[in-house]
């Protein structure tokens, strides 16, 4: 693969086939809807549930939940991501479209532990489409104007987690919150999370259709195939044999082939360590503000927390559509890399640093009735919220390394498989860890309540290192 210029200085931009980016990214909305919308109430229903015995084991159990999507994932995306090098990227998008919506059904209804961690095992296994979607937007997509479609991908996954909290805050317990409105309906007094997970998974519907209506395969050599048979009835008239047949791709390479390149390697380990480091934070920000402020958290309701997850998605719109596409014009993408990756340390040490000062400027008598204003202490938390969104940026960053390195290959969906393998495997490790860490570090008040903290820090200085060293590997030639 020869290594080219993302955006070349002698070329103009390609127009992008916006109808078809369009509905590749309504696909991809739907997914993290269906995964952020459980993150404002995870907490309160593994309490209302009677799943963990003590409020302090909360985060356990809340962390086990959330995990097993991810590792179920791990488990599968390689496979969608290579048979989609096949049979064709559609198929496989609305067969993961398909999962999304019956496994968020499923998880609304359920009761129990067991309930719960099938729904999120089903909904990791039947989704690949992250790797698919991604494979994608690079085959309609040139070196010169990736650089515009790309950070949309990000930008939708933004979308996605401000919608989401939002209806997960907003509509869980809807038979108290809006008695008027849903008062009478029996199902949702006994299933007080239903909901939310009704209303994601008709927005998975709405993806599913738009993508039967409108979505079109662009997978090469099927494209490449349609262009011939279109071509051989134009010249010679349909019926006839005067066109020459297309020769049949070569087979994708194999996992162990594609790990023999050091850059695959390295780009498999950065995939896991982003995933790590930064869903991490998610499950451990959600957990941090659920938690009693003379625990070391904030003391805060679901529907508090869903609206400080969706500003969070609303900044990193914001960064993400009018922010990165200059600097990554301007920068090359292994710098931009590094530096949204020195965030997450930063990040790591203000939100301890903002539980302290909770504890020793709010009030604590009335903890157990209703929880306190945070007043300015809200300054703080916007402002690391500001910084994680710079930290996500990586994401996209990576993104970007990632498909430079597949650019002229006909493994692009296996290596996407591959890295988004790795992502998933750290979606699942980041919040099972350091959820279980919080939950250890509250529960035994291990060096004072802050081991989550410390062990989070030093997690995310290894990821800069690993950042330093990927960009010191060469491009394949």
């Amino acid at each position: 693969m020869e290594e080219q210029p993302l955006i070349p200085s002698k070329r103009n931009p390609t127009p992008l086939p916006k109808r078809q980016l369009a509905t590749i990214l309504f696909a991809r909305l739907a997914e993290p809807i269906a995964y952020t919308q459980i993150f404002p109430y995870i907490a309160q229903m593994v309490e209302e549930l009677h799943i963990a015995s003590d409020k302090k084991k909360i985060g356990f159990y809340a962390g086990l939940i959330d995990g097993l999507f991810a590792f179920s994932q791990v488990c599968t995306i390689w496979y969608w991501g290579r048979l989609s090098d096949r049979i064709g990227r559609k198929p496989v998008v609305l067969f993961g479209l398909s999962g999304v919506c019956i496994a968020t059904l499923l998880y609304g209804l359920s009761t129990s532990l067991w309930q719960l961690m099938l729904s999120r095992i089903l909904i990791g296994s039947l989704c690949g489409n992250v790797a698919v979607i991604q494979s994608m937007v690079i085959d309609i997509t040139d070196e010169t104007n990736a650089g515009q479609a790309l950070p949309l991908v990000s930008a939708t996954y933004s979308t996605g987690a401000i919608i989401g909290p939002l209806i997960g805050g907003l509509l869980s317990h809807p038979a108290e919150r809006y008695p008027n409105v849903f008062g009478k309906f029996e199902l949702l007094r006994r299933k007080p999370f239903f909901l939310p997970c009704f209303i994601s998974s008709m927005m998975t519907l709405l993806s599913i259709t738009s993508s039967i209506l409108f979505l079109n395969e662009t997978l090469p050599s099927i494209v490449k195939t349609k262009e011939s048979v279109r071509n051989s009835g134009v010249e010679h008239g349909y019926g006839t044999t005067g066109a020459d047949p297309v020769k049949p791709e070569s087979q994708p390479p194999t996992a162990r082939q594609l790990l023999s390149d050091p850059l695959v390697r390295w780009l498999v380990l950065a995939s896991f360590v982003v995933a790590t480091i930064g869903l991490g934070f998610n499950a451990l920000f959600v957990l941090f503000a659920y938690t009693p402020i003379r625990l070391g958290g904030l003391d805060r309701q679901p529907a508090e927390i869903g609206l400080a997850m969706s500003a969070l998605g609303v900044i990193g719109i914001l960064i993400t559509g009018f922010v990165y596409p200059h600097v990554q014009q301007r920068f090359d993408c292994r710098n931009i890399f590094i530096f949204c990756m020195s965030m997450w340390p930063i990040v790591y040490t203000l939100l301890p640093i903002t539980g302290m000062i909770a504890r020793a400027t709010l009030p604590l008598s009335n903890y157990n009735l209703s929880p306190p204003p945070l007043g300015g202490i809200w300054v703080y938390v916007i402002f690391t919220l500001f910084l994680v969104r710079i930290g996500f940026l990586s994401f996209s960053a990576h993104f970007l390394i990632v498909r430079s390195a597949a650019q002229g290959s006909n493994a692009v969906g296996a290596l996407f498989g591959l890295t988004q393998s790795a992502f998933s495997l750290g979606e699942g490790v980041g919040p099972a860890l350091a959820s279980s860490l919080f939950a250890i570090s509250i529960d035994k008040m291990v060096l004072g309540g802050y081991l989550v903290w410390i062990i989070m820090v030093g997690l995310a200085l290894g990821g800069v290192q690993v950042a330093r060293i990927l960009r010191g590997i060469p491009q394949p030639k």
